[in-house]
């Protein structure tokens, strides 16, 4: 054999050897196994245990019932068997003092009267809070004594009560000023006022002054005067009142605009109305007062003809560049006209259903009219 089929030989036994499985030390594992569970067979032949439960099912065992939650609180408590406990007694009701006397202190013989007419509280009742609170108000709604009313209760001998109304009279009016009305006579303001010379004057008769001369201007077109009222002490519980007028200019009526009224014409409307636009010798000025009533007499026109559902507002006005005149404007919102469905009577005695009903007939199907029903 010579040295090279030597080598080759070599190499090849090497690269076979390598070839061979290589065995390695075991591993360790990583989720261990558990041990197998060991089984063990009860001794039915030993004692039962006193803890045990008793069994109830055996025949002749008496039945055991839980306690309840009273019980067992009672027990719990050291008081054995629940045992339960009588009511709270209900606090006692003290009988209310009797009205002996009713006085009203403060008063003029006369006022102290009509005073004791509207207090109901009598004497002989119990005392009644409600009752009193109730005099209070009905003596205050007299409008002859100021707001601050006081109750006085005094005990008599006898255990009773003596029920005392305190109260103060309003002034009554000794005079009465008007200045600032240059265009209007002042004898006829003074007779638009709801209180006069000699009469109880109260909190509310300020602005019921003001609000009566402020309507009577508008009426007469001033729609920008403006009255003040000032309160004057006077002696003897008496006051005097200075009215002061800034009557402002007159708003002469241009003309009176309505819009949106599509089945009723103008004419119609503005015969209606106390807002009407001036023309040739009639002149007319503006009142804001009579406005709002005007809506609502064109809204009750609308509904006499059958449109239930119709709207009128106020539109924004015209106004003339030096303001002294104004068109007033009035939106219509007329929406269905409605017809005259089924006609039904109800109520007749003297007279048949056939009898009652034979003057609409011919109303069916036709358009509302509230004149034709009234007719």
């Amino acid at each position: 054999m010579g040295i090279r089929p030597f080598r080759r030989a070599v190499v090849l036994c090497i690269a076979v050897f390598g070839m061979l499985p290589i065995a390695l030390p075991a591993q360790p594992s990583v989720f261990p196994s558990a041990p197998a569970p060991t089984l063990s067979t009860p001794d039915m032949t030993s004692e039962p245990s006193d803890d045990a439960p008793e069994d109830l099912s055996i025949p002749g065992k008496p039945e055991v019932r839980e306690k309840s939650f009273l019980e067992k609180d009672q027990e719990a408590r050291g008081g054995g068997a629940a045992r339960m406990q009588p009511p709270a007694p209900k606090p006692k009701i003290f009988d209310a003092p009797i009205v002996r006397e009713v006085v009203v202190s403060g008063a003029n013989p006369e006022d102290t009267k009509k005073a004791l007419r509207v207090i109901q509280t009598r004497v002989g009742e119990p005392l009644d809070p409600d009752k009193q609170r109730e005099d209070i108000r009905r003596l205050y709604e007299l409008g002859l004594f100021s707001p601050n009313i006081l109750l006085q209760a005094d005990r008599t001998a006898d255990g009773g009560v003596k029920l005392t109304y305190l109260v103060q009279p309003n002034p009554k009016v000794n005079d009465i000023t008007v200045q600032g009305n240059v265009k209007t006579p002042t004898d006829k303001i003074l007779s638009q006022l709801p209180v006069k010379k000699g009469q109880v004057y109260t909190v509310q008769a300020q602005n019921k002054i003001r609000e009566s001369v402020q309507r009577y201007y508008e009426e007469k077109g001033y729609t920008d005067a403006n009255v003040r009222v000032e309160e004057r002490p006077a002696a003897g519980n008496m006051v005097n009142l200075v009215i002061t007028v800034d009557e402002g200019t007159k708003t002469k009526i241009k003309d009176l605009i309505i819009r949106g009224n599509d089945h009723i014409r103008d004419l119609t409307i503005k015969l209606r109305t106390t807002n009407k636009g001036s023309w040739g010798p009639f002149t007319h000025y503006y009142n804001e007062s009579r406005f709002q009533e005007d809506l609502e007499t064109i809204k009750a026109l609308y509904i006499s003809r059958g449109f239930l559902d119709v709207d009128v507002q106020r539109g924004d006005f015209v106004y003339g560049p030096d303001q002294s005149w104004v068109s007033p404007v009035i939106e219509v919102r007329e929406g269905p006209r409605y017809r005259v469905g089924r006609i039904d009577a109800q109520g007749y005695t003297l007279f048949t259903r056939e009898e009652v009903l034979k003057p609409f007939l011919g109303l069916q199907g036709a358009y509302y009219n509230a004149a034709k029903f009234n007719a």
